[in-house]
């Protein structure tokens, strides 16, 4: 579980090092119109584009979960390292549909804040628009 636990603590580490960096881009950017226009554009692109990707990653999910499975363990850790018998203790701890529900709930917040996102980047640019 030490090697779940890495790879936990740096995609947290990820995920609040972007969160401070998209925060201080919007900032410094914020009262300088003509390029304020151009990280929105940035932003609502990377939204659109989250979108698509959680979109397909549910539907791996929906339809080929194992497949998917594979692929994330093997990307992540070490060749054999996740594999365990259908009776250990780990398995009974953590059986498949708590994984499956675990990738469908992140799924689900990461669809909820891209489309968020989208939605604050459209109010954003028809208040530009209005004002100018």
């Amino acid at each position: 579980m030490k090697d779940v636990r890495s790879v936990f603590q740096i995609s947290r580490s990820i995920w609040f090092i972007l969160t401070v960096v998209y925060v201080v881009i919007f900032g410094l950017y914020w009262n300088k119109p003509n390029r304020f226009v151009n990280i929105l554009h940035a932003f609502q692109m990377g939204s659109y584009l989250t979108l698509a990707i959680s979109l397909t990653l549910i539907a791996f999910v929906a339809f080929a979960f194992d497949l998917l499975f594979d692929w994330f363990h093997s990307l992540f850790f070490a060749e054999g390292s996740w594999l365990f018998y259908a009776d250990n203790t780990l398995i009974r701890l953590f059986p498949q549909k708590l994984w499956v529900d675990a990738f469908i709930w992140a799924g689900a917040f990461t669809l909820f804040f891209a489309f968020l996102f989208t939605l604050i980047t459209r109010s954003a640019f028809k208040r530009l628009y209005i004002q100018s």
